[in-house]
């Protein structure tokens, strides 16, 4: 394990059926190499967000900062179990509050809550996690047993990536859930996001929609018109924006008109670095009206005829087409449902 060292871990079974936390020792081994993998796989989340503490005096705040106080104070090891106890005894109250409030439509999942400060690839992280529980037979005794899951580790997690001078350089949560449990953000950890919904939805729009018209719209403008879109669509027809789900939503296994021209490989490597470029979040509510104004488009066709866009077009290709008459002319055909305005231009040849 290059460059990761454990400074401290804890690793507790929440009980809320007996409203309990019980420590479990936590020794070398396989955990090494599951505290690695969970940490690389929170950094890579496709769809993370951003977050910062309500104030500098919230209970996890404090705990935190109490933390890496006790860890400079004491190099070898830190005595961290009676803050981490904390923090344990804090997401026991919360999940207890939230299973009596929201009995009556849910029931919380059981886990257990790993705590872990660590040196990785030069940065200190601190991770708070709650990995669900999963059954599973023993094969030695085949007696059924409880344990943590290796494959699918993580339910919710929030990962604190600190500086060099050990102030906080960013909190990024993230939860299995469609939308992140307001128990486990707000509740527990005091969190609020770092950007609004509405900032996020104009912010991934605009900064996406750029990248469409610099790299594409020139080039192929056919190929323009089509991905814009069905980046519309998306935007359109979704509650929830994921960032892994709008590239392939949008991008997908698109096919462009003129491959000569349009790498779609480029253009998706151009899209996924837009949130840390542009600072939106990979996962938000989308907030339909913060892109009202930028979904319509005139196209001019002639000195007296403009063609208004008003927003995405399904299956665009069968309802606008551009074609060339046999004597050279270039047309565009409109699909129409509208009667009355197919009977106006129904002109004799």
């Amino acid at each position: 394990m290059q460059r990761f060292k454990r400074i401290f871990d804890a690793m507790y079974h929440i009980d809320l059926v007996n409203n309990t936390i019980v420590q479990k020792e936590v020794g070398a081994g396989d955990l090494d190499e599951y505290i690695v993998e969970l940490l690389e796989t929170i950094v890579k989340l496709p769809d993370s967000r951003f977050f910062g503490f309500e104030s500098e005096n919230t209970e996890v705040k404090t705990l935190l900062d109490k933390l890496i106080e006790e860890k400079n104070e004491n190099e070898e090891p830190p005595n961290c179990l009676p803050i981490s106890d904390a923090i344990a005894n804090r997401l026991l109250r919360k999940e207890v509050e939230a299973q009596e409030k929201y009995s009556h439509i849910t029931k919380l999942q059981k886990g257990s809550l790993i705590q872990s400060l660590v040196e990785y690839k030069d940065q200190l992280y601190f991770l708070i996690s709650k990995v669900e529980h999963e059954s599973f037979l023993n094969t030695e005794d085949l007696v059924r047993q409880i344990g943590l899951p290796y494959e699918k580790k993580a339910l919710k997690t929030c990962l604190i990536k600190f500086t060099a001078e050990d102030d906080i350089e960013s909190i990024i949560v993230s939860d299995t859930n469609v939308r992140i449990s307001q128990y486990w953000v707000k509740d527990f950890l005091e969190l609020k996001e770092k950007n609004s919904d509405e900032k996020n939805t104009s912010s991934a729009f605009n900064a996406i929609d750029l990248i469409l018209t610099r790299k594409i719209k020139k080039q192929s403008p056919s190929d323009y018109s089509v991905l814009r879109n069905n980046l519309i669509g998306y935007f359109r027809t979704q509650e929830e924006f994921s960032f892994e789900n709008m590239v392939g939503s949008v991008f997908g296994e698109y096919v462009p008109e003129r491959p000569e021209i349009v790498d779609m490989n480029k253009i998706k490597d151009t899209v996924n670095k837009l949130p840390e470029q542009v600072g939106f979040d990979k996962r938000f509510s989308i907030i339909s009206k913060e892109i009202s104004a930028r979904i319509r488009k005139v196209v001019k066709i002639s000195d007296k005829i403009e063609l208004n866009l008003k927003d995405h077009i399904n299956q665009l290709k069968k309802v606008i087409r551009s074609e060339t008459t046999p004597d050279g002319q270039k047309v565009i055909v409109i699909k129409t449902d509208n009667s009355e305005a197919y009977e106006m231009f129904k002109f004799r040849e």
